[in-house]
């Protein structure tokens, strides 16, 4: 959740700093290229007893999501301008405070609109969702130029009695989107966002003409090294030993080389049983990412709780989803 009201001492003195288990890292750099693979590797190993999806969800992607807006939109990718990131951890939880050499932004402003669901929260407020939405408390400083996370290894979201309730937009917002222009077998490319409660909720609805391969594009949550297998939109996926794993240099990469955090793209086909059996894997930089994109036939459709399935996967709409029709 967003709470502009908590500081960076509160935050502290919530992990408990005091004790003789607090770690305290300072990092600089110019791109998110530069710094995430080593803060994702120690926040893994650090919480190594804390559900690897609660790790990510609500640590690592917002520190990847932080990051990423810090050197986008507050450095404006300038190369002469760096990131500086500071992360305190207990075994209570984290505090990582990320500042840009930006002008700022008002914070307050851009807040008060995505509350009101306002276009910005559609189009360019992708962030401040997934900032909302989590389970972790997000606050800003410095005029804007530094965020704030604090995560909680005990449920982030209920841990502390004087946290206030976390305000959602308007009910209106969140209605059920109509799914009478889906159809079993119908092609679909599927650009939505994962909640802080694992849910994949789409944004927008693009019908498609029918392709052969299906494709998912996301995040990856969990490496499963035994069964030689990745986590990404809360499902697994084996990848099979001939599988053609490359890197965003187009280099051929080992199964070990995957970390958590990585952004990829798996093409493949879909088996009744076994989802979708990949035949190519291309690893994305993308540090900035907001959502994640699945494309392939509809399975079934909930109009009940307004769901449908694409490749093994169950995709949520509310009252923000658009449906598209781009066939030619």
């Amino acid at each position: 959740m967003i709470d502009l009201d908590r500081t960076e001492d509160q935050m502290l003195a919530e992990i408990g700093t005091d004790g003789s288990d607090a770690t305290r890292l300072a990092l600089r750099g110019r791109t998110p290229e530069e710094m995430l693979p080593g803060l994702m590797d120690t926040f893994s190993k650090r919480y190594a007893s804390v559900p690897s999806e609660r790790v990510f969800g609500e640590l690592s992607y917002l520190v990847k999501k932080g990051l990423g807006n810090a050197y986008k939109w507050g450095n404006e990718c300038a190369p002469e301008r760096s990131l500086a990131v500071r992360v305190v951890m207990t075994d209570a939880g984290a505090v990582v405070a990320i500042t840009d050499q930006g002008n700022g932004f008002d914070v307050t402003n851009v807040l008060s609109r995505f509350l009101q669901s306002d276009a910005y929260s559609r189009h360019g407020g992708s962030g401040f969702f997934h900032f909302h939405e989590s389970g972790s408390v997000v606050s800003y400083a410095d005029g804007g130029r530094t965020m704030l996370i604090r995560f909680l290894c005990a449920n982030g979201a209920h841990s502390l009695k004087s946290e206030a309730p976390v305000a959602r937009p308007p009910k209106a917002a969140r209605k059920k989107v109509d799914l009478t222009d889906l159809a079993e077998g119908r092609q679909v490319k599927v650009k939505g966002a994962m909640t802080s409660d694992g849910r994949f909720v789409a944004e927008k609805i693009s019908l498609k003409a029918d392709e052969k391969w299906g494709v998912i594009d996301g995040i990856v949550r969990d490496v499963d090294h035994r069964n030689r297998a990745i986590r990404i939109l809360n499902t697994s996926i084996t990848l099979p030993d001939a599988l053609e794993i490359m890197s965003p240099e187009q280099r051929r990469l080992e199964f070990d080389a995957l970390i958590v955090g990585q952004g990829v793209e798996l093409l493949g086909s879909y088996e009744a049983g076994r989802g979708l059996v990949p035949i190519k894997m291309q690893v994305r930089h993308d540090a900035d990412s907001a959502f994640e994109e699945i494309q392939g036939k509809v399975q079934s459709i909930s109009g009940a709780d307004a769901t449908f399935s694409v490749l093994g996967i169950t995709v949520g709409t509310d009252g923000n989803t658009q449906i598209k029709d781009k066939r030619s």
